[in-house]
């Protein structure tokens, strides 16, 4: 009975652990599909939260596996539209120069992970982390700030969308 006690908990506690490397098609669930919603950031001049309406659509990238072209509209900001191409490294380690903390399947069916690196952010030298969610019918990617020799998060960005049938 000892036995399959620990043999089942050592099977429980495989099935839950996260993983800390992306696979080349975990994006593909955004692709051929019409993205709408918000970006929401903090104001770096008034420290307020402000939200745009936000578009977005995701193709398989022509440069191959583990790439895509994210085409990013902001209907009241078009000056602001931009088209980025995302890489999953073939090791899936990092995504777009952000290395792979987290990777779970959430009970639901959502995709979550975590990535972090380096950077500035308001021309200070700070750790970024984004949490990205993924459903069948969802998006969401959040910045979150740390300033160097801090301990304090902060949401600088997040954006949030569903899949438009427009």
């Amino acid at each position: 009975m000892m036995k399959f006690m620990l043999i089942m908990f050592m099977l429980m506690t495989t099935l839950h652990q996260t993983n800390t490397r992306l696979r080349s098609n975990d994006l593909d669930g955004l692709t051929n599909k019409n993205w709408r919603g918000s970006l929401t950031y903090l104001d770096y001049s008034t420290s307020k939260l402000v939200s745009i309406p936000t578009t977005l659509t995701v193709t398989a990238s022509a440069r191959g596996t583990g790439c895509y072209d994210f085409k990013t509209s902001y209907p009241k900001e078009p000056s602001h539209d931009n088209l980025q191409v995302i890489t999953i490294a073939k090791d899936g380690q990092d995504i777009d120069g952000e290395r792979v903390k987290e990777r779970t399947l959430l009970p639901e069916g959502t995709l979550k992970f975590v990535t972090e690196k380096d950077g500035f952010d308001d021309d200070k030298a700070a750790l970024l982390r984004f949490t990205y969610r993924i459903s069948k019918t969802t998006f969401s990617r959040k910045k979150e700030v740390c300033y160097a020799g801090d301990s304090t998060w902060f949401m600088r960005n997040e954006l949030s969308l569903k899949v438009s049938t427009e």
